[in-house]
């Protein structure tokens, strides 16, 4: 309502007068805004500008610092190696927290998570498929998050396989700069193998190592189109030159005695 009184005034006491620039209009609006402000409501005895100093302006908090930004929120369950998946991209939060279940609030900028509504961590926004985001005061000392996981009970995990197996998780933990980083993608394949004989895990292994990609997706996508198998080179037969069939080089000679 009073929006549409400050309208239909100001353009009242404007309709007659011809203007050529949006800042030249602002420049006419400036002191007749100022003058309905101003002036006393009958009813209440008091402008609109003294209203607003005695009921709204103690009332008024400072902008925040920071303009505000659309925040979408998911639940994620924190995986053992301390870090929650978010499209695609993997964020850290302290290891106390490993499989607990977090609430994240994220735009394009940041990535912040909470555990029982209490913030744990923050971190920019990754927009990298498989980046990820860790931050050395969530990290485990000694490399020791979790009693039930250890680089050494994977790699003991992988021997039952077979030595390639057992070379693939040990390159796996020992391409990240933290071994926890990497049980994700450990735990993953080995799960993936109990399926399957040791004879075939072992082959899709080496070829994973092979070709020096080490994900969870690499080692199915191989198992499932069976692309570990080794071919073997076809061998070229060459037909008897003394069958009957076979008339030979010298029957196409000139001269020959078929010619």
């Amino acid at each position: 309502m009073s929006v549409k009184l400050v309208q239909r005034w100001i353009l009242a006491k404007l309709r007659n007068r011809q203007f050529f620039s949006v800042s030249e209009l602002n420049q006419a609006i400036r002191p007749l805004l100022n003058e309905l402000n101003n002036r006393k409501i009958r009813l209440l005895g008091k402008s609109r500008r003294e209203l607003y100093d005695e009921l709204d302006l103690p009332a008024l908090k400072p902008l925040p610092l920071e303009k505000y930004r659309y925040h979408e929120f998911k639940l994620c369950r924190v995986n053992i190696d301390y870090h929650i998946q978010l499209e695609k991209c993997y964020y850290s939060v302290p290891y106390q927290l490993a499989r607990k279940e977090v609430e994240v609030r994220y735009s394009d900028y940041t990535v912040k998570i909470f555990h029982q509504n209490k913030r744990v961590a923050i971190h920019n926004r990754l927009h990298h498929s498989g980046a990820y985001s860790t931050q050395k005061e969530h990290m485990a000392s000694a490399h020791r998050a979790y009693a039930d996981w250890t680089p050494s009970r994977l790699v003991s995990w992988s021997k039952h396989f077979g030595i390639n197996t057992q070379i693939l998780i040990e390159t796996i933990l020992n391409k990240k700069p933290h071994p926890e980083m990497g049980f994700r993608s450990c735990i993953g394949i080995l799960n993936t193998a109990k399926a399957y004989d040791n004879e075939i895990v072992e082959a899709v292994s080496e070829k994973v190592l092979s070709l020096n990609a080490y994900q969870v997706k690499t080692f199915r996508s191989i198992l499932k189109n069976k692309t570990y198998n080794k071919q073997k080179p076809a061998l070229a037969v060459t037909p008897q030159t003394n069958h009957e069939n076979v008339r030979g080089e010298d029957y196409y000679r000139i001269g020959g005695s078929h010619a």
